[in-house]
């Protein structure tokens, strides 16, 4: 932009026909025209449905942006990308949007940022916009260091969560996740569509996210939650449950169904902090082994089956984690024919027999559904 002169701009600004006159006479550009100093990177737009615009890697000192140069006929809100982050925005239909979500995806694992490879400390984003996203099918997560951000917030301590209740929602396919060191946050799936895990990923993060499926979040047999999970939300079978293992971080996470959690013949090795099963049956190892650390988890006290309680279809039922503040249901910390050799602390049972204790195993300060304090071992 020029300097401008008071002593002659003033008359020069006064004397001219028009706005865009006037723009013109004092070398401003044209009403449409966004002027910078000095800018360099990867410039890019895309209409609402994932078709780019322009994309160029550009040296600009100087120049003029002339946004209208952009503008697809009909005036839609486009999704402009740097060389860092694709930002995509429902402005369609939901399967637009869709579409749009799986080409902003493909066109960001393109990134280079800073103008250099994508690294653990050279990342990439999708930023994803509020609204309804329909797949074509399941979108392949598979770049390392392309991160999700979505624009969803949950409450864990709200056991009522349901995709209605999030600012945006992914439906007609899955997220199947076979990216290792990625992030996830704020994603939150339709009604019947999950966010599968692919193998084991011990570096995945996922915050405030909801798989809204069964299985989610590395549930089913031969399935693996291995990485970092905060205020995050499944349906039955989820995070590692319905057989198969869940060895990571849990915090403030809940599902909204049973045998969850390494559930149902699986594992339970991780550790799990403030999470629960809203309808417990077999989750936290159930019928399998219970072998992790958990703090202040819980399943309503009429379940059955949890915390690695033996379950005669499966024929184990191993609980030798620690558990402190814990509350347990009907038969739990290996209880009908389970083993219990690990430490059950300040916890509660929801009935009046006890977890038979074998090895080293240790029960203190418990209280049974008769509020009798329990101590053996």
């Amino acid at each position: 932009m020029p300097d401008l002169i008071v002593s002659s701009d003033i008359d020069t600004l006064l004397s001219s026909a028009s706005s865009s006159a006037a723009r013109t006479n004092l070398g401003l550009g044209a009403a449409d025209t966004v002027e910078f100093g000095s800018m360099s990177g990867v410039i890019g737009l895309a209409d609402s449905t994932g078709v780019v615009l322009a994309a160029n890697s550009l040296s600009l000192v100087g120049a003029k942006l002339v946004l209208s140069d952009f503008v697809k006929e009909g005036g839609k809100t486009l999704s402009f990308y740097s060389n860092a982050a694709v930002e995509v925005r429902a402005t369609g239909t939901a399967v637009e949007n869709g579409t749009a979500l799986e080409a902003a995806y493909v066109l960001a694992k393109t990134l280079t940022p800073n103008d250099a490879a994508l690294s653990s400390t050279n990342r990439a984003r999708l930023v994803i916009g509020d609204g309804r996203y329909d797949l074509s099918g399941d979108l392949a997560i598979d770049a390392e260091f392309v991160d999700i951000i979505g624009p969803s917030k949950f409450s864990m301590r709200d056991k009522t969560i349901t995709s209605a209740a999030a600012l945006m929602q992914i439906g007609g396919g899955n997220l199947s996740v076979s990216a290792n060191d990625v992030f996830v946050s704020g994603v939150a799936m339709a009604t019947g569509s999950s966010i599968n895990i692919v193998g084991t990923k011990p570096l995945q993060v996922f915050e405030n996210c909801l798989s809204a499926g069964g299985d989610g979040f590395g549930g089913g047999i031969g399935g693996v939650a291995a990485g970092s999970f905060t205020q995050c939300a499944s349906s039955s079978g989820g995070f590692g449950g319905n057989g198969g293992t869940a060895s990571g971080k849990f915090t403030d996470c809940v599902a909204f169904g049973g045998r969850a959690f390494g559930g149902n013949d699986g594992i339970a090795s991780g550790v799990f902090i403030r999470c629960s099963a809203s309808q417990g049956d077999y989750s936290f190892g159930g019928g399998g082994v219970c072998s992790g650390t958990f703090t202040e988890c819980s399943v309503p006290a009429t379940s059955t089956g949890d915390f690695g309680t033996y379950n005669a279809a499966f024929g184990t039922g191993i609980t030798s984690g620690v558990f402190i503040r814990c509350a347990g249901g009907v038969a739990a910390f290996g209880a009908d024919g389970g083993t219990f050799s690990g430490q059950l602390l300040w916890s509660t049972i929801g009935n009046t027999t006890p977890p038979l204790i074998t090895g080293a195993g240790k029960i203190r300060m418990c209280l049974d559904s008769a509020y009798t304090e329990l101590n053996a071992g």
